[in-house]
């Protein structure tokens, strides 16, 4: 793949669609799939950890579950079931566990040093405007 190429010789690379949530998602889960990943899924998470809107569509994610099993010579990582609230719908296993996640609130996760440096932060902000 190009893309390697020009990673391994020190470049950058941009990968780009209309909206960046479904054809260019798909190409950057193939490349982490094949040379950055130990799976499918764990590149999803990966790609949703820096890009929360990334949602490849069913065609897509049949192809990409196919590219794995092809490539890592193993059952695929991602299954394919039937949405609960439309039962002729299908859609990737690993959507359900993105939504059924607890997130935490931004207050549990910091410390009371960091809720301080972020609200100072926040308030050399506001008053840099004025």
């Amino acid at each position: 793949l190009q893309i390697e190429t020009v990673i391994v010789d020190g470049g950058a690379v941009l990968v780009h669609c209309v909206a960046g949530v479904s054809r260019s998602a798909t190409i950057c889960l193939a490349f982490l799939t094949k040379y950055r990943c130990r799976s499918l899924r764990d590149a999803y998470f990966l790609m949703v950890s820096k890009r929360p809107l990334v949602r490849p569509n069913i065609g897509f994610w049949r192809q990409l579950i196919q590219f794995e099993q092809e490539i890592k010579h193993a059952p695929a990582s991602v299954r394919m079931i039937y949405d609960e609230a439309q039962a002729d719908h299908l859609l990737p296993d690993v959507y359900l566990e993105q939504t059924v996640r607890p997130v935490k609130p931004l207050w549990i996760t910091l410390s009371i040093a960091g809720v301080l440096s972020l609200f100072l932060s926040m308030l050399a902000h506001l008053l840099s405007t004025f």
